[in-house]
């Protein structure tokens, strides 16, 4: 596995400089890692996929068979982001999808057409919240 840091447009190992964007090589698989203020959206971000006002955007994880991982911080009550994406994603034609439960978490998972999202919503210590978005194509269902 390789690890690179990259900083502007070179390359800086992740003791010469504060670690904003990673990209890693696992076995033939690109996983591109960027936290802070080197996080974005990438411009193909789903429209349909709801990010509520005013979330500050923590962490995106990009991997090369298209599955998107973004975190946000809000400062809001967890249990009203949970109830905001209920009713966001239901407008935006999502289907609710059976997720196994997390222990500190308020979890949803919606499907579309071939896409899915799981949507993790968890209070921060801050007294706020932090919201997970894990993107990625559907997959397919076993058979009984």
């Amino acid at each position: 596995m390789g690890i690179a840091v990259l900083l502007g447009a070179g390359l800086l190992p992740c003791a010469a400089a504060p670690c904003q964007t990673v990209s890693l090589d696992r076995g033939g698989e690109q996983l591109v890692i960027a936290v802070g203020d080197a996080a974005r959206l990438p411009d193909a971000f789903p429209e349909d996929v709801h990010v509520p006002a005013a979330a500050r955007l923590l962490r995106v994880e990009q991997a090369a068979d298209g599955r998107l991982l973004v975190q946000f911080a809000l400062a809001r009550d967890p249990a009203a982001i949970a109830d905001e994406y209920e009713a966001a994603m239901t407008v935006a034609g999502w289907t609710r999808a059976r997720v196994a439960p997390f222990p500190d978490a308020r979890v949803q998972a919606w499907e579309r057409g071939e896409r899915a999202v799981v949507v993790a919503v968890r209070a921060a210590a801050d007294g706020g919240a932090r919201l997970q978005l894990d993107l990625r194509p559907r997959m397919a269902r076993r058979a009984p």
